[in-house]
């Protein structure tokens, strides 16, 4: 399919594509969130320093995601 025209199917594949790509994005978000809250439940017998690594990915990820999206910004700050 040759996507260089403007016709329906282009936008189709267009809106496909953005779809999937936010179902994606979505679910990594609902994994890592999971994952964060499971190694925050068994902090007290984290004996290791893998936990913790795992834990400062997570949320580094987590708040880039909400970063990229702007859900830092205020509304009084919007340009």
């Amino acid at each position: 399919m040759n996507c260089s025209h403007d016709c329906k199917m282009c936008r189709v594949c267009k809106y496909i594509r953005k779809h999937f790509k936010n179902f994606i994005i979505k679910t990594l978000c609902v994994l890592n969130a999971f994952s964060l809250v499971y190694w925050i439940c068994w902090i007290d017998a984290i004996i290791s320093w893998q936990p913790w690594v795992i834990m400062l990915v997570n949320a580094s990820f987590l708040i880039l995601v909400a970063y990229a999206n702007d859900m830092f910004i205020e509304e009084g700050d919007e340009k």
